[in-house]
């Protein structure tokens, strides 16, 4: 039918404002014709009430068993649908002493007030789960290598299955670029290496979730291959392929400190910008890379990875939200987070 409601308000002291949209067939016309449509009309008094109050009167055709159907008196029941009417400048009913029928104006108001009142319901409903975080979305972000790690998509899919109706908005983005967007409120959450040379912007924080051991990935050719674990100092010689160190502000600033302690600093010969193509340079035998244990899930042909042997070879994952502004929905999925990383500490 063509008469909507733009406004469904909860609160009985709000008023309803009405519009009426493509009125294209005769009943609509009729309605229009007998209906003065009052859009946000401060004068415009009728409520929710007056429409349930009307469909129960149409429904049963007898003010006395509407009123014990609604357990209310009689005489209020007809003095708010004579209210309505006033209000509508529209006759509803045709009274006698004997009976009550619905007029033609009345029984396309019926079929409106039905609606109005089923998606007003629905507006309940909805807002209900809005603020329960059962349906909602939360926009997550990703590096490549967290990716990598198998926690992290357990976690996306356990939240998905147990949340079928938030909708997660995962965006793969490097660890600045995400800090960004948290910043600019275009990210919820994200999944992000520890920064080790970068402060968070101001409301952002950055929790730790879990950590990994750092790799030494390798052609299965070169010398170290050979070896069970690998000693950082021997890798002092070497060409590395690399992150670029301007945008990453987590990993490469890990292993740049490292090899700082370890007494030298590392020659980058070639960088990528992801972690699959570092692992397929050093297939190439451009040189070696060290990198976070999840790594090893990359089966690439002509490439090990050996334990890197040494003491702070581990990098934490962490988990980037800001300090406040979480809908209901943000809310449920960081509690999913936090959660599913307790139980497996």
């Amino acid at each position: 039918m063509a008469l909507l409601l733009d406004h469904i308000l909860k609160a009985a002291n709000r008023k309803i404002c009405v519009a009426v949209y493509n009125l294209t067939d005769a009943r609509a016309r009729l309605f229009l014709e007998l209906l003065q449509v009052y859009c946000y009309d401060p004068q415009w008094k009728m409520e929710l009430r007056h429409l349930k109050y009307f469909v129960v009167v149409a429904e049963e055709l007898s003010f006395t068993k509407a009123a014990a159907r609604l357990r209310i008196s009689q005489p209020p029941l007809t003095a708010q649908i004579r209210t309505l009417e006033e209000e509508l400048e529209l006759q509803l009913f045709n009274r006698t002493k004997h009976k009550v029928e619905l007029t033609r104006a009345g029984e396309v108001f019926l079929a409106e007030a039905r609606l109005t009142l089923s998606q007003a319901q629905r507006t309940r409903k909805l807002a209900s789960q809005l603020a329960s975080g059962s349906i909602g979305e939360v926009r997550v972000g990703f590096t490549h290598s967290a990716a990598l790690n198998p926690a992290i998509p357990r976690i996306l899919y356990n939240f998905r299955t147990q949340n079928p109706a938030i909708n997660l908005v995962l965006k793969e983005m490097l660890t600045f670029r995400q800090l960004e967007c948290l910043s600019g409120n275009e990210l919820d959450v994200g999944f992000c290496r520890e920064l080790t040379s970068v402060v968070p912007p101001s409301g952002v924080t950055i929790e730790r979730i879990m950590q990994e051991r750092l790799l030494v990935v390798l052609n299965s050719q070169h010398k170290l291959a050979k070896q069970s674990a690998v000693l950082l100092k021997t890798c002092a010689d070497e060409p590395f392929v690399f992150l670029p160190s301007e945008i990453s502000v987590g990993l490469s600033a890990k292993v740049r400190d490292l090899c700082g302690k370890a007494g030298f600093k590392p020659r980058i010969v070639q960088e990528a910008n992801g972690v699959i193509s570092i692992v397929g340079l050093v297939a190439s035998g451009i040189g070696i890379s060290i990198l976070p244990e999840s790594v090893k899930s990359i089966a690439y042909e002509g490439v090990v990875y050996r334990p890197l042997r040494h003491p702070d070879a581990v990098i934490p994952l962490t988990l980037a939200v800001r300090e406040s502004e979480h809908t209901a929905a943000v809310s449920r999925f960081l509690a999913h987070v936090r959660k599913a990383v307790g139980s497996q500490a």
